[in-house]
C-alpha cells in the first residue's frame, strides 16, 4: 500500500512540475527518451520511475529530488528525523535525495564513513559469534 502511495506522490510532484514549467507530457517524454503514455502513468501514480530518471526531471526542473519525491509538505529535515517509518525502499531513496547535492569531497567522505560502518558492523558480529563460543575442557 506505502509503495503505490509513494507513486501516487512523485506522479503529482512531476505533473505540478512539469505544468509549471508549460512542458506537454509529449515534450517531457522527448526530454527523458521515454514514451508519453508512460510518463502520462507516472503522472497517475499507476507505475514507478527509475531513480535515473527522476534525477533527470529534477535537473530539467531545476528542483532539488526531495520535491520530486516527497509531499510538498515534507521538508528534508523533516525527512531524515522520520526516517524510521519508512521502508527499506523509502530509506534507499532517501539517501539518494539527501546526497545528491553534495560535493566530491561531502560524498567521500560519506562513501569513507559508510565502508567503517561495516567494518564496525562485521567486528561486532564477529566478536560476539567468538564470545558465544565455550572454550571445551
Amino acid at each position: 500500500m506505502k509503495r503505490r502511495s509513494n507513486r501516487v506522490i512523485i506522479g503529482k510532484n512531476i505533473r505540478k512540475y512539469r505544468e509549471e514549467h508549460s512542458l506537454s507530457i509529449d515534450e517531457l517524454a522527448e526530454m527523458l527518451n521515454l514514451s508519453p503514455a508512460f510518463i502520462g502513468l507516472v503522472e497517475r501514480g499507476k507505475r514507478g520511475s527509475k531513480l535515473e530518471n527522476l534525477i533527470k526531471l529534477s535537473e530539467i526542473f531545476d528542483i532539488d529530488l526531495n520535491n520530486i519525491i516527497y509531499s510538498p509538505d515534507r521538508s528534508t529535515l523533516e525527512i531524515a528525523e522520520n526516517i524510521e517509518d519508512d521502508d527499506e525502499e523509502q530509506k534507499r531513496k532517501t539517501l539518494m535525495a539527501l546526497m545528491y547535492d553534495l560535493d566530491e569531497k561531502e560524498l567521500t567522505f560519506i562513501i569513507l564513513a559508510i565502508k567503517n560502518l561495516k567494518k564496525l558492523r562485521n567486528n561486532t558480529t564477529r566478536n560476539l559469534k567468538n564470545s558465544k563460543k565455550t572454550p571445551k575442557d
